[in-house]
C-alpha cells in the first residue's frame, strides 16, 4: 500500500518534488507495544482510536495528513491518553518506551487542563541488531490537546537502528495561552518521516520547536513542519539545525501560516545545515501564508560546509578529519539535547553521545 504523506498547505511548482511524499509498499499496521510510565500528577487510560471524542484536537489535520489517520483507525490500535488535572505540576516526566517493531503503529493523546504542566519524553528504541530483513517500517502518531494556560513539553528521542523506517505524526491544539515545547533529536534510523501540525488556536499560545538531527550513510529524512496561527498575539518558532554525510538526503518543510484575525501574531523558522559531502540533497522549502495584515513572519537558513580554518585549527591540535567532522556533528547535536527540560534525560542523551560514533561509515548503531 502506498500513502500520501508530508503535503504542503500551499503547493509549489510540481516539478521540484516537494509538494508532498509518497510512501510506497507500507504494511498492515498492527497495534504497537509502547510502555508508558507516569508520575502521580498524571493519569493514563487506554482507549480505542474510534472513541476518542477530544475537543477538536483529532477533527484538526495533523502533520503528515489524514492518510496517516486511517492508516491508524484500521489498526485498531489503542491510545495511550495522558491527562492532567487544573493548576498541576507534574513532578517528574511521563516517560514512553517506543520499540521500534517493524509494522505496528502506536497512537499516544495528551490533555492538559487548565494552568497545568507535563514533561513527556518519547524513546524510541530498536532492541534488534543489523538483519536480512528489508523495509522495516513503524509508526507513531501523538496528539496534543493543551487547555488554557497550560505547558506541555514533549521531548522526542529517535535513536532506533539504521534498518529502520519511521513515521512519526504530531498534531496539536493550543488554547487562550497555552503553550507547547518541542524538542526532538533524529539520530538514526533508514528513512524517517517527520510531520508536525500545530493549530495556535488561542489568544496568546506559543510554540517553540527544537530539531536536532544527524543523517547518514544513504539514510533519508522527509520533514513537514506547520505552525497554524488563529489566536491574536499568537507566537511561533521553529529551530532545525542538522548534519548531512554519505549520500544523505534532506528535505525540511516549514509554513507558518497567519490566518484572518490573527492580529498581533509572530511567526519565525530558521533552519542551519552542515553538508559534510558533496553527495548530499539538502532541500528547503520555507514558507509564509498571510491572511492578516498586522502580523510578522520571518525565515532564515544556513547551508554550508565546515570552515576550513576550523578543520586546520582542530587538526593542528592532533585531530584527523573524520574525528573533526565527528566532534562538530555532536556538538550540534548536543546543542538540542541541551534544550531537554528533564535533567535525567539531558544526562542521559550525553552519555548516549558520548559512547556512540555518529558517522560511522556504512555501520550499524548499537543501541543500548
Amino acid at each position: 500500500m502506498d500513502i500520501k504523506i508530508n503535503e504542503l498547505s500551499a503547493k509549489t511548482f510540481n516539478w521540484l518534488g516537494m509538494n508532498e511524499s509518497v510512501v510506497k509498499d507500507v504494511p498492515e499496521f498492527e497495534c504497537g507495544s509502547m510502555v508508558v510510565t507516569t508520575p502521580d500528577e498524571v493519569t493514563c487510560e487506554r482507549e480505542l482510536v474510534d472513541s476518542i471524542a477530544l475537543s477538536g484536537v483529532d477533527k484538526e489535520t495533523s502533520g503528515m495528513g489524514r492518510d496517516i489517520d486511517e492508516l491508524i483507525s484500521d489498526s485498531g490500535v489503542n491510545s495511550f491518553v495522558l491527562k492532567t488535572k487544573p493548576g498541576i505540576t507534574s513532578s517528574k516526566p511521563a516517560i514512553v518506551k517506543v520499540p521500534a517493531d517493524a509494522g505496528t503503529i502506536n497512537k499516544l493523546v495528551i490533555e492538559t487542563d487548565k494552568d497545568s504542566i507535563i514533561t513527556v519524553v518519547m524513546d524510541y528504541l530498536s532492541d534488534s541488531l543489523h538483519d536480512e530483513e528489508k523495509n522495516k517500517m513503524f509508526g507513531v502518531q501523538t496528539r496534543i490537546q493543551a487547555g488554557s494556560g497550560s505547558k506541555v513539553n514533549l521531548v522526542q528521542l529517535l535513536r532506533h537502528s539504521s534498518d529502520y523506517s519511521c513515521l512519526n505524526d504530531i498534531g496539536a491544539v493550543l488554547d487562550d495561552n497555552a503553550r507547547l515545547n518541542i524538542v526532538q533529536v533524529i539520530l538514526d534510523g533508514d528513512k524517517n518521516y517527520m510531520g508536525c501540525r500545530v493549530v495556535l488556536k488561542g489568544k496568546g499560545s506559543s510554540l517553540k520547536t527544537d530539531i536536532g538531527y544527524m543523517v547518514n550513510n544513504d539514510g533519508r529524512l522527509d520533514m513537514n513542519y506547520e505552525a497554524v496561527h488563529e489566536g491574536k498575539v499568537t507566537e511561533s518558532e521553529i529551530n532545525a539545525a542538522g548534519v548531512l554525510k554519505n549520500g544523505a538526503f534532506k528535505l525540511f518543510r516549514g509554513t507558518i501560516d497567519f490566518k484572518k484575525g490573527a492580529a498581533g501574531a509572530v511567526g519565525n523558522e530558521k533552519e542551519d545545515v552542515l553538508l559534510l559531502d558533496d553527495n548530499v540533497v539538502n532541500q528547503t522549502i520555507p514558507i509564509i501564508l498571510c491572511a492578516e495584515e498586522d502580523v510578522e513572519g520571518n525565515h532564515g537558513a544556513t547551508i554550508g560546509e565546515l570552515d576550513e580554518q576550523i578543520m586546520l585549527y582542530m587538526q593542528a591540535r592532533g585531530l584527523s578529519r573524520e574525528q573533526v567532522y565527528e566532534e562538530m556533528s555532536k556538538a550540534r547535536i548536543k546543542a538540542v539535547c541541551n534544550l531537554i527540560p528533564d535533567e535525567d534525560t539531558k544526562n542521559m542523551m550525553s552519555d548516549y553521545l558520548e559512547g556512540e560514533q555518529l558517522l560511522e561509515n556504512g555501520g550499524e548503531q548499537e543501541n543500548e
